[in-house]
């Protein structure tokens, strides 16, 4: 009965639902199945069936515009001497980006929740590119810069071992390689 309405009163604080009184709501109940990360295309965008898709389209000269399915997008350019107009970043930043981000906020997630007293978090990652095409970050260092008095450094050592080890797909990609495959399709220009 998924579009069958089920209730269910859950404790508040002192104020209360306000024509029900204080101590209790009333809230309702999600269907048996229901998936809060699938229906608001939480986490990155990634579907039931665990697929992601982005698309980028050229705005001019070395210029695209990228878009994932979460709907945000990213603005990438290339230096002059490549035909950009260096206007944006570069893709290999973006992998930088990913890496430092993902790790990032699972990191601070997991010190939120050990009630760490954290005021801020910078992650930044460095990588070695080898000379040879295809050009690839073939190295990555990740330093962690936690703010806040008080907060424990093995709270932050876990946090961050949890991270690499377990929840930052990112890091988990570019461990082992992942399989590429390519088509295309040409579109003709409309005559006019």
């Amino acid at each position: 009965m998924l579009g069958a309405k089920r209730w269910s009163v859950k404790p508040t604080g002192i104020r209360g639902h306000p024509r029900r009184g204080p101590g209790v709501a009333v809230a309702r109940r999600r269907p048996k199945g229901y998936n809060p990360g699938a229906a608001i295309g939480w986490y990155a965008g990634v579907s039931e069936e665990g697929a992601m898709k982005a698309t980028v389209r050229l705005c001019g000269g070395m210029r695209f515009v990228g878009q994932a399915d979460s709907g945000h997008s990213v603005v990438m350019d290339t230096v002059a001497a490549s035909g950009g107009g260096d206007t944006a970043v570069r893709p290999n930043e973006l992998v930088l980006i990913g890496l430092a981000g993902c790790t990032g906020m699972d990191v601070i997630s997991i010190l939120r929740k050990k009630r760490q007293p954290v005021t801020g978090l910078e992650v930044v990652v460095s990588a070695e590119m080898t000379t040879a095409a295809p050009k690839r970050l073939s190295a990555f260092n990740v330093e962690y810069r936690v703010h806040g008095a008080g907060v424990d450094p093995h709270a932050v050592r876990r946090a961050i071992e949890l991270s690499e080890s377990t929840y930052c797909s990112v890091a988990a990609t570019l461990r082992e390689p992942a399989t590429i495959t390519s088509s295309f399709t040409i579109v003709p220009e409309a005559q006019t």
